[in-house]
């Protein structure tokens, strides 16, 4: 409720609706793309608001559900190669969808018009080819996970796991590799492979969130801190 922070180098400084367009300080998630475009997603039910906004240049733009239909509560983005955006977004009625929007015009993907099932969306990512990666919670017992991914053209459901996947993330080969709460999990020639204490250096399998570097290693959250896998196979 406090709006978002970044550091210059130097000092820390802050966006709030006091001194810039975020039209709420309940901020749900932001991301920066390759154009350096710094995107995010409020929702606040009390003033109300529900928003997409971008920072370009200096320049604040509010998408609101006058711009994106039925928006209500956005969630996590992921920006796609051609500068368009994929996001999540929960309904007034708890249904999640998945959004497509690139700019002007919006399409929405859920249970009701794709084999995306009735759940929770955990996480969203596009890879280099454009393609958005998708994992879902569902909403009924054994309330497993699904990992599905959208061509431009057909959805494909392919895995379902008992772990939460929380976090999702595209290699350099196109490899979707997951945070969950069994450890790191990918998926290689639709085998779902991972690693956790029991086989790597890791020493928490309980993570949260995970990301490359430029470099191609990979950062690993957990619950009691931070791990990175590198390229040579060390882990630290």
């Amino acid at each position: 409720l406090s709006g978002t922070a970044y550091y210059d180098g130097e000092n820390w400084n802050r966006f709030a609706c006091s001194n810039s367009g975020l039209p709420s300080n309940n901020v749900n998630f932001m991301i920066v793309d390759a154009l350096n475009r710094l995107w995010i997603t409020v929702a606040d039910p009390v003033r109300p608001v529900s928003a997409l906004v971008k920072l370009e240049a200096g320049d604040w733009t509010v998408y609101g559900p006058e711009t994106i239909p039925n928006l209500y509560e956005p969630k996590q983005i992921s920006p796609a190669p051609d500068g368009s955006l994929w996001l999540a977004n929960k309904s007034n009625i708890d249904t999640y969808s998945v959004m497509h929007f690139d700019g002007n015009s919006t399409v929405t993907y859920d249970h009701t018009n794709s084999i995306l099932p009735d759940g929770i969306v955990h996480a969203l990512a596009v890879d280099p080819s454009g393609n958005i990666w998708v994992t879902m919670g569902r909403k009924q017992y054994p309330f497993d996970d699904d990992l599905l991914v959208f061509d431009g053209n057909d959805w494909n459901h392919l895995v379902t796991t008992s772990a939460y996947l929380r976090d999702l993330k595209i290699d350099s080969s196109g490899i979707p590799w997951m945070a969950t709460n069994q450890g790191v999990m990918y998926l290689q020639d639709g085998v779902l492979l991972g690693y956790n204490s029991a086989n790597s250096g890791m020493t928490n399998d309980d993570t949260t969130c995970l990301e490359f570097d430029s470099m191609g290693n990979l950062w690993i959250g957990t619950t009691m801190g931070l791990t990175k896998y590198s390229l040579d196979g060390s882990w630290q």
